[in-house]
């Protein structure tokens, strides 16, 4: 094979596959919130194991999609930083849609949020005092802007840890000596 001149961008298809990811993070989201699983701690780890496996199929595809665009090669570094902007893309999309869910769709989703979570620890035995800081605490990181910054911040952690294991299994650096 003869290797092409330029290399694709990496850029354009974190973009691409990162608005994939997004959409389907959303959908899932609103199917878990219609279906009335936002609250339920069991739906939840489930929640997040499911978004995991969007994430790790996404970067997949990113990965497949870039190295059939480069002639089957992709070095470690390009795979990681694939990854990882395809996770905040992600991580952007998903986070304003939540922005826009919970400050205009649904607003009572972030009172029912911070009800479980005063229940929670009412049944841990904590006392009010304690209860009240918490949730005061918690308020100040229930906005919308707060909403959009985690969102960004946490799937770009988690898309850089995937793409650091997915980069290295699927890397296929070109011989500079052929």
């Amino acid at each position: 094979m003869e290797p092409t001149t330029a290399t694709p961008s990496t850029a354009r298809i974190a973009l691409k596959y990162g608005l994939f990811i997004g959409l389907g993070l959303i959908i899932y989201y609103l199917i878990s919130q219609l279906a009335g699983l936002a609250n339920n701690p069991t739906a939840g780890m489930i929640g997040m194991v499911i978004s995991a496996g969007i994430l790790v199929v996404g970067i997949v595809y990113a990965i497949k999609d870039f190295k059939s665009q480069n002639d089957g090669f992709m070095s470690y570094g390009q795979g990681l930083g694939l990854g990882a902007l395809a996770s905040a893309v992600s991580g952007l999309i998903s986070g304003i849609f939540s922005s826009i869910y919970v400050s205009f769709i649904d607003n009572s989703a972030m009172k029912q949020a911070m009800d479980m979570q005063r229940q929670q620890m009412e049944e841990k035995g904590m006392d009010d005092a304690q209860i009240d800081q918490a949730m005061a605490i918690a308020e100040q990181f229930s906005g919308p802007g707060t909403i959009l910054v985690i969102s960004i911040l946490t799937m770009l952690f988690i898309g850089f840890i995937l793409s650091l294991i997915i980069s290295a299994v699927m890397k296929n650096e070109r011989n500079e000596f052929v």
